[in-house]
């Protein structure tokens, strides 16, 4: 994987928190069922956290701070890594 590889995931990363807080900025509370809401937030962290594995394979593990890894662990638990 390139440089090119992890600006694509970059940027991915950045379009989807600013499409989180657009959701959440246009949402109303009252009008999403909670069930609803917590199966988009549970994929959305999903892909989320699936990207930051892939950005820390593609950095190699020296770079990787301690603070992603312990998201990627409450994120993904003891699902198996990307091949």
């Amino acid at each position: 994987m390139s440089e090119e590889t992890l600006r694509r995931i970059n940027t991915l990363l950045d379009a989807l928190e600013r499409h989180a807080l657009d959701l959440i900025a246009a949402a109303n509370p009252q009008n999403i069922e909670p069930k609803d809401a917590a199966i988009a937030a549970g994929k959305h962290a999903m892909v989320i956290a699936r990207l930051l594995e892939l950005r820390r394979q593609v950095e190699g593990e020296s770079s990787s701070g301690g603070h992603e890894d312990e998201l990627l662990r409450a994120l993904l638990g003891d699902m198996p890594p990307l091949r």
